[in-house]
């Protein structure tokens, strides 16, 4: 699981079971191209003409278990938007 900053000051917050640099890798072409719907950040970076900090993306929580990561992920994503509030 892993954070992706905003210049806006949001963040995205996602999971992926493969080498996190191979998703960042694609979350990054899809921003650049404008393929939103390949990804939320993308999305995100499209609409509210805000830049990612793609140098300040950290690792939040690891799982052996697809299942547990989920979990995680949630998890985070409400803490994240609860601060946010």
């Amino acid at each position: 699981m892993y954070r992706i900053p905003c210049s806006c000051g949001k963040e995205y917050i996602g999971e992926t079971k493969r080498a996190l640099r191979t998703r960042l890798k694609e979350h990054q072409a899809a921003t650049r191209r404008g393929e939103t719907e390949k990804s939320a950040i993308a999305e995100h970076a499209w609409a509210e003409q805000h830049c990612p900090a793609w140098d300040e993306v950290t690792i939040l929580e690891q799982a052996e278990r697809e299942d547990i990561l989920r979990i995680k992920e949630a998890f985070c994503i409400a803490l994240t938007d609860q601060k946010r509030a």
